[in-house]
């Protein structure tokens, strides 16, 4: 499900619709541009999804559409052995690989850096699921050394300026 913002002029507004959902008018991509490679795999939809709204755009959802994604692979969340649960039901560590973790913490600075001004409480919203995230990864997911290495490499190229692929030997060392 994509979380939403309200209604406006009878529109359901969408706030981070993922890109494999989006259907965009030719006229968006004339005004806002092409999908950004320098981003390359994860927030390339965030960011467009800002690059629309700076440009005076709403970003709408279409009720009833059903698109089977799924974000990550959920993986058992477990303290010593034991299954945890949330609400009644069994807790879920939403696990991404360590070469993704890289992507997810490089471009999302990039992206606070280049929105902050702009949308300082949709990147509240998003960082407050994104070190959620982080942190059920790190502590209770599978291959947390490489998550969190991930994690910190992603930031120190953000740094640098690194944009695109990540680094073949930096691959390599975060494969599982």
């Amino acid at each position: 499900p994509t979380p939403d913002e309200g209604e406006r002029d009878g529109f359901s507004l969408a706030y981070d619709p993922i890109q494999s959902g989006m259907i965009l008018p030719p006229g968006t991509l004339a005004d806002c541009g092409p999908f950004r490679e320098d981003y390359f795999i994860d927030m390339v939809d965030s960011e467009y999804t800002l690059r629309m709204r700076s440009h005076g755009l709403r970003v709408v959802r279409a009720p009833g559409v059903r698109l089977e994604h799924e974000m990550g692979e959920p993986r058992p969340m477990r303290f010593l052995g034991s299954q945890l649960t949330f609400q009644g039901k069994p807790a879920h560590v939403p696990y991404e690989a360590p070469f993704r973790v890289y992507y997810i913490a490089r471009n999302m600075l990039t992206l606070s850096r280049e929105y902050r001004r702009a949308f300082p409480d949709w990147l509240a919203r998003r960082w407050k699921a994104e070190v959620l995230h982080g942190t059920a990864r790190a502590l209770w997911g599978p291959h947390r050394f490489k998550i969190v290495l991930a994690t910190l490499c992603g930031a120190r190229d953000h740094l640098r300026g690194t944009s695109g692929r990540i680094p073949a030997r930096l691959a390599r060392r975060l494969a599982v």
